[in-house]
């Protein structure tokens, strides 16, 4: 599990957008990123014919006690009608 400040900073949803694909280059833009970044290099290390890798980068990871952006994004779907937790 990694997270997707390794492609530089944050960018909250209503922040202008960006589109990560899988060629898009990684670019820690501080300490946890980077640590991040290096942690799926050597992860990827591992990988061979019998034991294989998946990295997986979410935008974001809540639950009970969530910090971050959660709160801000939990209000606004209150208000979409389309999307509800």
């Amino acid at each position: 599990m990694s997270s997707m400040i390794v492609y530089g900073e944050s960018i909250g949803p209503f922040q202008g957008r960006r589109r990560i694909t899988a060629v898009t280059r990684p670019q820690p833009a501080n300490f946890y990123g980077n640590s991040k970044w290096q942690g799926d290099r050597k992860v990827r290390e591992l990988e061979s014919a019998a034991f294989k890798v998946c990295v997986l980068r979410p935008p974001m990871i809540y639950g009970a006690g969530s910090k971050g952006n959660y709160k801000c994004w939990q209000r606004w779907q209150y208000g979409c009608r389309y999307f509800r937790l």
